[in-house]
């Protein structure tokens, strides 16, 4: 079922919605006849998001950027097992955890938007987008609502953005997301970067933030948090997203790049090395002390050198670590000697 009702020069309709995207763009008379100042008594998170449910994995994920201090805690909903929920333009927070529990009682994300909507009087001021644990979307656009202001959907996604200095943002998003291969994170990911490239908000950026959580709840929110990573200030938040995602992902990587320093893999640690952001100094520090631990002193010591150049306060970790039982007798004097001061 496709329903669209979609009026009002600040917003384009979508140009792609397949036969399982629900999408729902605009208000009723009776919430546009009440647009009053309530309007904006909550945030007024004006951005672009997108939320998604991958295919294959079955996690869901919302990706946000925004003018907005910390807008992770404002917009970005997302419950494993239920679905994931973007709510911004006059923010109603409200319909993050409303919208959750909604689908969690068995509505579908389209049936749960119907429902906020007869619960909120000036829905005409809203922008939300839904999906769900079966890749179900709904979005809604309200018609007062800042332009540049629209609503795009695809398969399993729903991508919306209002106050752009462009339009076509959403539709941007969605094709990035769509070409992007890789994991959720990545593909929303690159939703993000697509924005910025055809203008992104017109004031500028101030926060972002990407979530991913398992598709399915395991009863242990550890396990079912994939990644949850926010900007809260700074004046490339997107810039800075995907830098701190680099780092996750580094991190992610380091049981894989300990067990390989443990195993005596020389090159595959090198190479897995030489894959790192430059930030991620523990990983090289940790994992070439697992070398010179195996015996693979040499590599052990030049990728040490390189960081001990950069980073020359490990150099005074390594004598601390002997009697801590992390590396045996002597191998500090042994690394440091070896070693450029």
């Amino acid at each position: 079922m496709v329903e669209l009702n979609s009026t009002g020069p600040a917003r384009n309709e979508p140009t792609k919605v397949t036969p399982e995207t629900q999408v729902k763009l605009g208000a009723t008379a009776a919430a546009a006849a009440t647009p009053g100042p309530a309007g904006l008594t909550t945030a007024y998170c004006s951005t672009y998001s997108i939320v998604a449910r991958c295919p294959e994995t079955g996690r869901l994920g919302v990706a946000v950027e925004s003018h907005w201090f910390d807008v992770r805690n404002t917009v970005a909903w997302v419950q494993p097992g239920v679905g994931a929920v973007a709510t911004q333009a006059a923010t109603n927070q409200a319909f993050g955890p409303r919208g959750l529990s909604l689908m969690k009682a068995g509505k579908s994300p389209h049936e749960a938007l119907a429902i906020m909507e007869t619960e909120d009087p000036v829905f005409a001021r809203r922008q939300v987008g839904m999906v769900d644990t079966q890749g179900r979307v709904a979005g809604h656009t309200g018609e007062l609502c800042v332009g540049h202001a629209s609503s795009f959907a695809g398969e399993g996604y729903v991508a919306q953005s209002n106050l752009m200095e462009n339009e076509g943002v959403p539709e941007a998003m969605g094709k990035a997301f769509e070409d992007t291969k890789g994991p959720l994170e990545k593909r929303l990911m690159a939703a993000l970067e697509a924005a910025e490239k055809k203008g992104g908000d017109i004031r500028g950026g101030q926060s972002a933030a990407l979530v991913v959580m398992e598709g399915t709840s395991s009863g242990d929110p550890l396990k079912d948090r994939v990644v949850d990573l926010t900007v809260p200030d700074h004046p490339h938040p997107v810039a800075e997203l995907s830098r701190l995602l680099k780092l996750h992902e580094d991190y992610s990587g380091y049981g894989e790049l300990l067990e390989a320093a443990k195993n005596g893999e020389t090159q595959k640690v090198k190479g897995m090395i030489d894959n790192l952001s430059p930030e991620a100094a523990e990983l090289r520090f940790w994992s070439a002390l697992e070398l010179f631990n195996v015996g693979e002193k040499d590599e052990a010591c030049e990728v040490l050198d390189d960081l001990f150049a950069r980073k020359p306060g490990f150099r005074a970790v390594l004598p601390r670590l002997v009697p801590a039982q992390i590396i045996p007798e002597g191998a500090d004097q042994e690394i440091l000697s070896a070693t450029a001061v």
